[in-house]
């Protein structure tokens, strides 16, 4: 069984729900998916993709302008070329290229699905209103056409026609049920973690002299302003009032330059700068070192319909290395830390997380018990193992038709604007 997936991340995949699905797990399962997609790489090593054909568009030096035209090019001519033979066609995350997609799907006489990973439509008009430094009045106005374009596509014209839908977990399913898209044409798949990885990579607390001595509470992800981990900042301060040796380890950046000055800026003005060890992006192993040694990982999302539908990746790497989580009430962490008993799910508010805070810094026994619960958790119901089980039965149940004529023809993984 063999689909055609484009997508918007850049290749090769770093994303989990790409990497550890598509490319290690649902081979195994007999689900081999070719992909399009982009790189700014100047090579791209023929064995990037495991899974499957792997057709990418290299931006090279291009201004932005011709990268754009040639990547809508390179995914229109790719859609239709590398479709023969294919079981179904899958976009991922694409609004306006979808349209191709779907095209594409229907001259092959082939299934359609889409993959929402993220309410896109909604992220543009988010940006619209956005209150980023760098997010300049033409940008903005770009922004809010497609978001308001975005929306009139994907519910009024897309998922109705497409053969199944995606999304990223239940709380999505029950907001897309709403806006009238039938609930048998949609599969939930939430974030999870690649235990396989975790267990081979042997994470040992990293040895960083900032931390000599201090309470280290952790948060890995984004700190664009729109995450307002400012939020993280003023919690910090309450903390430190009863326990002044405790540091927070912010692991991550910012898209935009002029938000990361702004947050640094917010530490300054609150008094906490001293107590926060800012590392950046790192590749992920070491990220994790930095968790092995923290005493609690934070999950504060902030409330609201772009961030509701959401499933944070972040509470779920806490629980598989084994540290406690505190998190806010949205609905998929809420769920995962109320059933696993890894952590405290809290309001969106300072002082409620403080106070979860503070609780766990005053009963180790409690945060280690709370730690071993974690990767008993994950293991069973967010391992990317599992979770590809429980995808290909869904594939498996859409495409018990018989496959289009040629779907035994094979490709060898290429690279290029093939």
């Amino acid at each position: 069984m063999r689909i055609l997936m484009s997508m918007r991340d850049p290749f090769p995949p770093q994303r989990p729900d790409v990497k550890a699905l598509f490319g290690r797990y649902l081979p195994l399962r007999g689900m081999r998916t070719d992909l399009l997609a982009e790189t700014t790489a100047s090579t791209v090593p023929h064995d990037s993709w495991p899974a499957g054909a792997a057709h990418v568009f290299q931006a090279g030096g291009r201004s932005r302008f011709f990268r754009l035209i040639g990547a809508a090019w390179f995914y229109c001519i790719g859609m239709a070329a590398h479709s023969r033979g294919v079981a179904a066609i899958q976009v991922r995350d694409q609004l306006f290229l979808s349209l191709i997609g779907l095209a594409c799907a229907r001259w092959r006489g082939v299934k359609f699905f889409y993959w929402m990973s993220f309410p896109f439509p909604e992220g543009y008009l988010e940006l619209a209103r956005s209150e980023s430094l760098s997010t300049s009045p033409l940008r903005r106005l770009a922004s809010y056409v497609r978001g308001r374009l975005g929306e009139k596509l994907v519910y009024g014209f897309l998922t109705p026609r497409a053969d199944h839908v995606f999304v990223q977990s239940e709380r999505m399913l029950e907001v897309m049920a709403a806006r009238g898209v039938r609930r048998d044409r949609m599969t939930a798949v939430p974030m999870g973690v690649d235990m396989a990885s975790v267990r081979a990579a042997s994470i040992t607390p990293v040895s960083d002299h900032r931390l000599s001595g201090r309470r280290p509470l952790i948060y890995l992800g984004a700190l664009d302003r729109a995450r307002r981990i400012d939020f993280l900042l003023h919690v910090l301060a309450q903390v430190q009032a009863d326990f002044p040796k405790v540091v927070l380890i912010l692991a991550g950046n910012a898209n935009e330059p002029g938000d990361m000055d702004w947050l640094q800026q917010e530490a300054r003005r609150i008094g906490v700068s001293g107590s926060v060890v800012w590392l950046g992006w790192l590749p992920m192993e070491q990220a994790w070192r930095y968790v092995k040694r923290a005493e609690i990982g934070l999950s504060p999302i902030p409330p609201g319909p772009l961030y509701d539908v959401s499933s944070p990746t972040k509470a779920l790497e806490y629980m598989a290395l084994g540290i406690p989580v505190v998190g806010n009430r949205i609905p998929d962490q809420e769920k995962v830390l109320r059933e696993s008993g890894a952590g405290l799910a809290v309001d969106y508010d300072t002082a409620a997380f403080a106070k979860a805070i503070a609780a766990l810094l005053l009963e180790p026994n409690l945060a280690q018990a709370m730690g071993r619960r974690g990767p008993e958790y994950i293991g069973r119901e967010r391992d990317y193992a599992v979770i590809a089980e429980r995808v290909a039965a869904v594939y498996r149940t859409l495409l018990v038709a018989e496959p289009p004529l040629g779907t035994g023809d094979t490709a060898a993984p290429t690279a290029g604007c093939s």
